[in-house]
Protein backbone atom coordinates (compact mmCIF):
# COMPACT_ATOMS: atom_id res chain seq x y z
CA UNK A 1 0.00 0.00 0.00
CA UNK A 2 2.68 2.59 0.75
CA UNK A 3 4.35 2.06 -2.73
CA UNK A 4 1.02 2.88 -4.09
CA UNK A 5 0.83 5.92 -2.31
CA UNK A 6 4.20 7.54 -3.09
CA UNK A 7 3.61 6.03 -6.52
CA UNK A 8 1.12 8.05 -6.90
CA UNK A 9 1.22 11.39 -4.83
CA UNK A 10 5.15 12.53 -4.79
CA UNK A 11 4.61 13.17 -8.19
CA UNK A 12 1.65 15.50 -7.66
CA UNK A 13 2.98 16.88 -4.98
CA UNK A 14 5.98 17.76 -6.72
CA UNK A 15 3.53 19.16 -9.38
CA UNK A 16 1.76 20.96 -7.09
CA UNK A 17 4.97 22.30 -5.34
CA UNK A 18 6.13 23.75 -8.61
CA UNK A 19 2.95 25.37 -9.71
CA UNK A 20 3.37 27.27 -6.23
CA UNK A 21 6.84 28.15 -6.33
CA UNK A 22 6.16 29.67 -10.14
CA UNK A 23 3.12 31.49 -9.09
CA UNK A 24 4.70 33.19 -6.15
CA UNK A 25 7.86 34.26 -7.74
CA UNK A 26 6.50 35.96 -10.05
CA UNK A 27 2.89 37.52 -8.25
CA UNK A 28 2.85 41.17 -8.18
CA UNK A 29 3.66 42.92 -5.08
CA UNK A 30 1.26 45.69 -4.68
CA UNK A 31 3.35 47.52 -1.57
CA UNK A 32 6.85 47.41 -4.77
CA UNK A 33 5.14 48.80 -7.55
CA UNK A 34 3.50 45.56 -8.63
CA UNK A 35 6.80 44.04 -9.86
CA UNK A 36 7.55 40.43 -8.61
CA UNK A 37 9.61 38.96 -6.45
CA UNK A 38 11.70 37.59 -9.11
CA UNK A 39 11.78 40.95 -10.83
CA UNK A 40 12.94 42.20 -7.41
CA UNK A 41 16.00 40.11 -6.67
CA UNK A 42 17.21 40.65 -10.65
CA UNK A 43 17.20 44.33 -9.99
CA UNK A 44 18.57 43.86 -6.73
CA UNK A 45 21.59 41.72 -8.11
CA UNK A 46 22.20 44.70 -10.84
CA UNK A 47 22.46 47.28 -8.23
CA UNK A 48 24.81 45.85 -6.00
CA UNK A 49 26.12 42.44 -7.26
CA UNK A 50 27.93 40.12 -4.94
CA UNK A 51 31.49 39.04 -5.31
CA UNK A 52 32.34 35.23 -5.50
CA UNK A 53 33.44 34.56 -2.07
CA UNK A 54 36.93 33.05 -1.66
CA UNK A 55 36.46 29.51 -0.91
CA UNK A 56 39.86 29.47 1.18
CA UNK A 57 38.38 32.57 2.95
CA UNK A 58 35.32 30.68 3.55
CA UNK A 59 36.97 27.79 4.88
CA UNK A 60 38.75 29.61 7.14
CA UNK A 61 35.77 30.57 8.83
CA UNK A 62 34.40 27.64 9.20
CA UNK A 63 37.44 25.75 10.53
CA UNK A 64 36.66 25.76 14.00
CA UNK A 65 33.26 24.34 13.62
CA UNK A 66 33.00 20.86 14.35
CA UNK A 67 29.93 20.74 11.90
CA UNK A 68 29.27 22.16 8.53
CA UNK A 69 25.89 23.18 7.50
CA UNK A 70 24.03 20.37 5.33
CA UNK A 71 22.68 22.02 2.21
CA UNK A 72 20.12 19.13 2.25
CA UNK A 73 18.89 20.55 5.69
CA UNK A 74 15.85 22.89 4.22
CA UNK A 75 14.16 19.99 2.78
CA UNK A 76 11.82 16.88 3.31
CA UNK A 77 13.60 13.83 2.46
CA UNK A 78 11.39 10.65 1.73
CA UNK A 79 12.80 7.42 1.90
CA UNK A 80 12.52 5.56 -1.66
CA UNK A 81 9.75 2.07 -1.12
CA UNK A 82 10.87 -0.19 -2.82
CA UNK A 83 8.33 -1.81 -5.69
CA UNK A 84 6.46 -5.04 -5.29
CA UNK A 85 6.31 -5.83 -9.24
CA UNK A 86 8.83 -6.77 -10.99
CA UNK A 87 10.31 -4.71 -13.72
CA UNK A 88 8.34 -5.44 -16.47
CA UNK A 89 5.08 -5.28 -14.21
CA UNK A 90 6.38 -1.58 -13.33
CA UNK A 91 6.73 -0.71 -16.90
CA UNK A 92 3.15 -1.54 -17.55
CA UNK A 93 1.96 0.10 -14.33
CA UNK A 94 3.59 3.29 -15.78
CA UNK A 95 2.29 2.58 -18.97
CA UNK A 96 -1.11 2.75 -17.45
CA UNK A 97 -1.05 4.95 -14.59
CA UNK A 98 0.43 8.51 -15.28
CA UNK A 99 0.18 10.46 -11.58
CA UNK A 100 0.56 13.77 -13.22
CA UNK A 101 -1.61 13.84 -16.37
CA UNK A 102 -4.65 11.72 -15.03
CA UNK A 103 -7.84 13.36 -14.63
CA UNK A 104 -8.86 11.02 -11.35
CA UNK A 105 -9.29 12.28 -7.88
CA UNK A 106 -6.42 11.46 -5.44
CA UNK A 107 -8.28 8.87 -3.84
CA UNK A 108 -9.43 7.13 -7.32
CA UNK A 109 -6.05 7.22 -8.53
CA UNK A 110 -4.72 5.32 -5.37
CA UNK A 111 -7.46 2.90 -5.17
CA UNK A 112 -6.79 2.41 -9.28
CA UNK A 113 -3.20 2.20 -8.72
CA UNK A 114 -3.08 -0.46 -5.27
CA UNK A 115 -5.73 -2.24 -7.92
CA UNK A 116 -3.81 -2.57 -10.88
CA UNK A 117 -0.67 -3.57 -8.21
CA UNK A 118 -2.80 -6.02 -6.33
CA UNK A 119 -3.26 -8.01 -10.19
CA UNK A 120 0.02 -7.34 -11.52
CA UNK A 121 1.19 -8.93 -8.33
CA UNK A 122 -1.39 -12.07 -8.27
CA UNK A 123 -1.39 -12.66 -12.36
CA UNK A 124 2.76 -12.98 -12.44
CA UNK A 125 3.22 -14.44 -8.26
Amino acid sequence: HLFCVHYVFLPRLKSDLQCFLHSWNFHPIRSEGNLSPEQLWHIGMLQTPVEEPNAEAVEHLFQDYSFYADPEDGGVVVSEIPSPLSEENLTVLQGLVNPTTSPLSDQELYVQTLQLVQILRSVNG
